[in-house]
């Protein structure tokens, strides 16, 4: 009841809302210790999550850079971020594996990094409305 209450409480003091992705749209975050490519839940200006399985690898909160990608499209935005939360989203896949769900924040973004990202929304993501 906490954690639910917790996390309504953050929704309601994000600064920039997220829009739900549609499937197709990727993240790719870590090297082979990371969580590699994953779908994305939500994207917005201020950052995005997504849900990842467990290998054990340590969250880094410090600066890192993401890869957000489109089905058939390699790289479409290089971003760097920091991690806000990383929190067990209850799932197991197999025996061992559990399910985590990453949220990240955008760090400081230059110009181009701004425009590809509001590009990214406007072509993927706004027609399936607010989150």
């Amino acid at each position: 009841m906490r954690r639910t209450l917790n996390r309504i409480i953050k929704l309601q003091w994000r600064r920039r809302r997220r829009f739900r992705a549609p499937k197709g749209l990727y993240v790719i975050m870590g090297g082979a210790t990371g969580p590699g490519k994953n779908q994305v839940c939500d994207i917005g200006m201020g950052g995005l999550s997504f849900y990842y399985v467990d290998r054990g690898a340590k969250a880094n909160r410090d600066h890192q850079t993401l890869t957000v990608s489109t089905a058939g499209q390699p790289a479409v935005v290089h971003v760097p971020c920091r991690t806000v939360s990383d929190s067990d989203a209850g799932e197991l896949l197999l025996l061992n594996q559990r399910v985590r769900r990453r949220s990240v924040k955008f760090e400081r973004l230059s110009a181009r990094h701004k425009a590809q990202i509001k590009d990214l929304i406007k072509k993927h993501v706004i027609n399936h409305g607010p989150q």
